[in-house]
Order: C-alpha cells, then structure tokens, then sequence
C-alpha cells in the first residue's frame, strides 16, 4: 500500500510514522500543498491513499493522474462541506 502525505508538518510527520498500522505501506511525505503536479515524481501517481490539508486543492486534472487511488484523506477540522 503506498501512502502519501501532503502540506505535512514535522509533528505531524512523526505522529503519522509511529502510528501507521500498516506495516507493509510505502509512504511519502511532503511539506508542499497538492495544488499542482509540477512538483510531484512521477512515483506518487501510483499512490492507493492521498492524505491533505485545506491548502490543497484537488481537482480533476491533479486527481485524473492518480491511478490507484482509493481513499482521499483530508486533515482538518472545522469544516464542512456542502454539495451543491
């Protein structure tokens, strides 16, 4: 399983590497928001789980680029949101 963090944080970053209950999972963490792929290795288009914060901003084009993916994980609090 291969997990990918964004706009992470350091404390989180260490929260998150002695709490994965998955011990086979390949993670990748970065401190940029997802809002653009120009930033990106080619890898992380192969990710099953994409964990973000409210600064990312997830649309078709940056989503259509990930193939496996199963599970959008937002990290946030607070918010709520509304279809339209």
């Amino acid at each position: 399983m291969k997990i990918v963090f964004f706009d992470i944080k350091n404390y989180e970053k260490s929260f998150f590497k002695d709490n994965i209950l998955y011990e086979d999972a390949e993670i990748t963490y970065y401190k940029e928001p997802l809002s653009s792929t120009n930033f990106l290795n080619s890898d992380v288009y192969n990710a099953d789980i994409i964990s973000v914060f409210t600064s990312s901003r997830l649309g078709k084009q940056i989503l259509s680029k990930f193939k496996n993916l199963k599970l959008i994980c937002s990290r946030s609090v607070g918010y709520r949101f509304r279809l339209l």
